[in-house]
């Protein structure tokens, strides 16, 4: 099988320019480089991923698109056991697709598209957060653009062009595929505190488009629900600022409310971007997870002076937000930290970045999340928050051409559920490859 699509990679990436108009895809290497000796963080793993996508030509405003993921180990992660059984080191498994760590091929798009006008957009079938989303866009079902595989989506859609500068969508979603990074989001980011994203162990969902309801339930319980409906309004008619309004309605569970307001002035040679969000969750009908109260403002600004740019943000959290769908939008989110969606939590994150070149950036990250009052570290919640929690984020990225980008990532973090058993401490590693054809 590695055979195969290795000589399907080099088949595909020859012919990428007579394909070009129909085929797109990438190839991604992700490779831990080094992490603490502490049980918390992943010391090895080895994953490539290859995804192609084809795009049909568009016939009378209708088109349709299929494309799948393949993600396999480069066999560079030490699989090694000991006398006990248990792996010699800890494997990052947010970079594969199954629980053993074996390749795995997954069809995450399979859609129809159709047009009519430039002012009305219908979309039917599989597919994942668009790439190519304008970045005021706070969309809340996050992309994350350092996993192999995003989390995808069975849904049907239709976007409206309202006014001039306003957009209307309406969506409908059935189902739900956790990504390659789902178990990360659970265990790792999550640390079992159903915030982060993913609330029951995605070890054996990954890959595969299940119910909304079965993805929300710790007891274990297979219950199917109607699915989520999502109303979105996003507004640019006045001048220099965007209102956006999305709304998640997840029958008999909750509703997810997410409003944020961007504004951007320029004060001599600063061009100052201002954003403001609040969000709100509740549950409703049946209440299958239980009672959800919770809400969260946060406030942002963006300074930009070439070649920096400089951001400041703070989140603001009152009760705990029940998220297993892939949620997040809040402004202090970190690669590996979402503390700001536990429990009456205090964030701040500051940031750097500076382009060296036009094709060479440096940036960092310090982001510091006040003690919550949520309990985590395993199902049962039987560790308990005993400090803040950090985390530093630098990121090296170059770009050798139009095609192809290296980076290097260091993640330095300190989880605020210390206990005498584990310090929960993170200095992670990582080299990433990306070949886009």
């Amino acid at each position: 099988m590695k055979i195969f699509f290795i000589l399907l990679i080099i088949t595909v990436t020859m012919h990428a320019e007579y394909l070009k108009d129909k085929i797109s895809g990438h190839v991604k290497l992700i490779h831990v480089l080094h992490g603490k000796e502490n049980g918390f963080d992943p010391e090895t793993g080895s994953s490539v991923g290859f995804n192609m996508k084809y795009r049909t030509k568009s016939f009378h405003g209708l088109h349709a698109n299929v494309g799948f993921h393949y993600v396999g180990d480069t066999s560079l992660t030490n699989f090694d056991k000991g006398k006990n059984g248990k792996y010699d080191e800890k494997i990052a498994s947010g970079l594969f697709l199954t629980p053993n760590f074996s390749s795995k091929t997954v069809l995450d798009e399979a859609n129809i598209i159709y047009r009519f006008n430039d002012s009305i957009m219908i979309k039917f079938g599989r597919r994942h957060p668009s790439e190519t989303l304008p970045s005021y866009i706070s969309n809340p079902i996050a992309m994350f653009k350092i996993s192999q595989v995003e989390n995808a989506y069975e849904a049907f859609s239709i976007k409206v062009k309202v006014l001039d500068g306003t957009v209307a969508t309406a969506s409908h979603i059935t189902k739900m595929m956790l990504g390659s990074r789902a178990t990360t989001d659970y265990a790792l980011i999550g640390e079992y505190t159903n915030t982060a994203g993913v609330a029951i162990s995605p070890s054996k969902l990954k890959g595969d488009f299940v119910n909304i309801g079965d993805l929300a339930f710790i007891g274990g319980n297979s219950v199917k629900t109607e699915g989520i409906s999502m109303l979105s309004l996003v507004d640019k008619s006045f001048s220099k600022t965007t209102i956006q309004l999305w709304n998640y309605y997840a029958y008999d569970i909750v509703n997810f409310l997410n409003i944020q307001v961007d504004r951007t002035i320029t004060v001599g040679n600063l061009e100052t971007t201002l954003k403001f969000q609040y969000l709100n969750e509740n549950d409703i009908g049946d209440s299958l997870s239980g009672h959800v109260d919770a809400s969260m403002y946060g406030i942002m600004v963006i300074f930009k002076l070439n070649p920096f740019i400089f951001s400041g943000a703070y989140n603001n959290s009152n009760g705990e937000f029940f998220n297993p769908w892939g949620f997040d939008s809040g402004f202090t989110s970190s690669m590996y930290s979402r503390n700001e969606y536990r429990d009456d939590v205090n964030a701040y994150k500051l940031g750097v970045k500076y382009s060296l070149s036009k094709n060479f950036k440096l940036s960092t990250s310090y982001a510091n999340y006040g003690q919550s009052n949520s309990y985590g570290g395993n199902v049962n919640r039987t560790l308990y928050p005993s400090r803040d929690a950090i985390e530093i984020d630098t990121v090296l990225s170059y770009k050798v051409n139009k095609k192809l980008t290296l980076k290097l990532l260091n993640v330095l973090r300190e989880s605020e559920y210390k206990s005498n058993a584990s310090d929960r401490k993170q200095n992670q590693w990582r080299f990433i490859a990306q070949y886009k054809f």
